[in-house]
């Protein structure tokens, strides 16, 4: 992210601050930060992440488009509780289908990775068990050895 994005973004939240029916300390109460970060964030030393940035949007009822491209109104308008990005067509809709693709992808190959580790885990805990039973018939037999020595 460039310096000026992030300038502009932290330019945002404060002026998003000052125009809600919030203060700073209610705001990063909400988030569940401190005021410190809150403030890193307003004096753009921090950018916050994904998830902040929807949750602060929701508290003070903003425009996606407004907090991170500066377009559009500052709040939301949107009766139906749920915040998106208006996604500039047509390369913009493309971009973020194929996007959606990828992670579908690569979320499978995850899976069965998942379920390729989990049947090597229960294979290694079978030849665990078989182990510590040989160990134990091992023992067995130690023992009275160990008694006659002794």
């Amino acid at each position: 992210m460039t310096e000026k994005v992030k300038q502009l973004l932290g330019e945002r939240i404060k002026e998003a601050i000052k125009q809600s029916e919030f203060s700073q300390k209610d705001i990063a109460r909400k988030l569940e930060i401190s005021e410190n970060s809150l403030s890193n964030y307003i004096a753009s030393r921090r950018i916050p992440d994904a998830l902040l940035i929807t949750e602060f949007a929701n508290i003070c009822n903003l425009n996606l488009n407004w907090l991170l491209k500066g377009q559009g109104e500052m709040f939301q308008n949107s009766t139906r509780g749920e915040y998106y990005l208006e996604v500039d067509a047509p390369h913009g809709r493309d971009a973020l289908q194929e996007e959606i693709r990828n992670l579908r992808r690569e979320n499978e190959a995850l899976r069965k990775k998942l379920l390729e580790l989990s049947s090597q885990t229960v294979r290694q805990d079978g030849r665990i068990a078989n182990l510590e039973e040989e160990i134990h018939k091992i023992k067995e037999q130690i023992d009275p050895v160990e008694e006659d020595l002794t």
